[in-house]
């Protein structure tokens, strides 16, 4: 697991946990991973990358959903858009993507 060089220690240890899960009939510790990252890290992984967590909402639809990630950069509001089948897919594609350095943030028109 790797954040842009950012690895915190709870993240370490988090890490370590997931090595032991062994049982990934129905969940797989990469799942758990991008969980744990998007739900209870996102706003440290933000504030990490120079921007600030406001809240996301998903679109759920047949094949492909979308993730909107609000966020708030410099005072301006702004959104950023991520794609995938499920809704962890979705999460993932927005962690690889920051993790990379790739998020294509627009001015979010309707908060601005």
């Amino acid at each position: 697991m790797t954040e842009s060089g950012k690895n915190p220690r709870h993240l370490e240890e988090v890490s370590k946990v997931l090595k032991a899960w062994t049982d990934h009939r129905l969940i797989s510790s990469a799942d758990i991973d991008t969980w744990y990252r998007f739900v209870v890290y996102l706003v440290n992984l933000a504030e990490d990358d120079g921007w600030v967590y406001d809240g996301h909402s998903f679109t759920v639809k047949v094949p492909m959903s979308t993730l909107v990630v609000r966020g708030t950069i410099d005072g301006i509001p702004h959104v950023v858009f991520s794609s995938g089948r499920t809704t962890t897919h979705c999460m993932r594609a927005f962690l690889r993507k920051m993790d990379e350095g790739w998020l294509e943030w627009q001015v979010d028109r309707y908060r601005s």
